[in-house]
Parts: C-alpha cells; sequence; structure tokens
C-alpha cells in the first residue's frame, strides 16, 4: 500500500502555476540559438577588422614602388614664406652651391612694367587698329543727329596724321587731330563736342573717312598721351547726290 502510494506520488505532474527554477534547470534553446548567433557576428566583425589592418599596412610598406611615387612624404616639413619671394632666390634654395655658382649668369628677373604703353621705347609710335572703336562711335554720333552714316576704316595715313600731331603732308585733305589721356572714343567725341559742338564730324559732305591712333610716352616714366586723327573725305551732300541720281 505505500510502496502504492510513493509511486503515485512521484508520477504526480507539477501543480499549475508553479514555475520551475531557472538557476538549476537547462536554459531555453531560443536563448541559445541568440547567444551563438551573437558571437558569430563578434568574430566576423573582427576578423573583417583584422584584414582591414593587414591591407592598410601593406599598402604604406609598397608605397614608393610605383612609377610615380610621391619624394615629398619622404622629404623634412618645411614653412612657406610669409612674404613674396623672388624668382633668384627660390633658384637659390632649391640648389646646391656648385649648382647656384655655375648658373649664377643664367638667373631669371622677372621682367619690369612698361613705362612705354604699347611703344617699344621712349619715341611716340603709331599704334595699329581702333581698339577703341572710333569709327564706330562717329558714325553713332552722326545718326544721333539725323546724318546718315558714311563708310569708316582705320588707315595708315591717319596713324602717321596722328604721330605727327595733326601736321605734315598725312594730315590731308581735311584733319581732326585730338589728344585725350586715355585710348577712349567718348573721350575723343566729347572734347570735339566741346571744341565746336561736333560741327566738323556733323558735315553733311563727309562721303567716307578714315581714323588712326599713337601714343607718346610720358617723360620719367609719367603717364603717356592718346593722339588720335579723323581724316574725312568731303563730296557732294547726300541730299544732291539723291536729287542727281
Amino acid at each position: 500500500m505505500f510502496a502504492r502510494m510513493a509511486a503515485k506520488h512521484a508520477a504526480r505532474p507539477p501543480a499549475a502555476g508553479m514555475p520551475v527554477s531557472d538557476t538549476f534547470g537547462a536554459p531555453p534553446e531560443d536563448e541559445t540559438e541568440e547567444s551563438r548567433r551573437s558571437a558569430l557576428w563578434v568574430l566576423a566583425a573582427l576578423g573583417m577588422l583584422a584584414v582591414l589592418i593587414v591591407v592598410v599596412m601593406l599598402g604604406f610598406s609598397s608605397g614608393g614602388g610605383g612609377h610615380h611615387s610621391n619624394s615629398a612624404l619622404n622629404q623634412p616639413d618645411t614653412t612657406v614664406p610669409s612674404e613674396p619671394v623672388s624668382a633668384t632666390v627660390l633658384i637659390a634654395s632649391s640648389s646646391t652651391p656648385s649648382t647656384v655658382a655655375a648658373s649664377s649668369a643664367h638667373r631669371w628677373t622677372p621682367p619690369a612694367p612698361s613705362r612705354t604703353g604699347p611703344c617699344p621705347s621712349q619715341a611716340p609710335c603709331a599704334v595699329p587698329g581702333d581698339h577703341a572703336w572710333l569709327v564706330a562711335a562717329v558714325n553713332a554720333f552722326r545718326a544721333a543727329h539725323g546724318l546718315a552714316t558714311v563708310p569708316g576704316t582705320v588707315s595708315l595715313q591717319a596713324q602717321q596724321c596722328a604721330l605727327a600731331q595733326g601736321t605734315g603732308p598725312a594730315c590731308t585733305p581735311s584733319v581732326l587731330w585730338q589728344p585725350v589721356p586715355a585710348q577712349s572714343a567718348a573721350q575723343v567725341i566729347a572734347r570735339i563736342v566741346a571744341r565746336d559742338r561736333g560741327n566738323w564730324l556733323l558735315d553733311p559732305s563727309t562721303v567716307s573717312f578714315s581714323v588712326g591712333w599713337a601714343y607718346a610716352p610720358g617723360a620719367g616714366g609719367a603717364a603717356g598721351q592718346w593722339e588720335s586723327a579723323i581724316l574725312k573725305i568731303r563730296g557732294a551732300p547726300r541730299d544732291q547726290q539723291d536729287q542727281q541720281d
């Protein structure tokens, strides 16, 4: 009888709601699987970090073997000067004493700024072209006063007349010489208007004209003077030509 009661008591399951001890029991399978996954991730991260370190070390050790090696990495640090350094100093600092002594006669120095403007010397010179657009300015002035535009060009004769300051055989048959401080068509027109209200430019008998420029360097490096010349060819006024036609 006692044996039956002992066997019945041993086979009875634990009461509902009574927890099984976690201290002495086996851990759940979910927690074990999660721990294994975490350990695998940590090992993978450590492996990748080790590979990266090896690649970086190999790159530094083989950096000097290429065709375009950077020799500046093996040079000591230099200090950038706070003030401009002349070309002569740069040549001397980048050469050995023997090289400097051998090449002292070939040192390059920057050319000094030109004080003669477009002229090669202190002598006045004719300046080719019409960079100030004086031809266009003359025709614009005529059109603004109700006159027709006429053909205008740049001529060697007008350049020589400008160089001669409006005198001499090149200044024929009719010339207007005007000096200005800068090569500016606006300054030329303004000074002509101040002189005779622009009547010379508004001559209705003008059939064509040409312009020329010259430059006279200033003495002792001072600012020079630009000189312009306008040569006009006169004929019958346009209205008379139209009547004759």
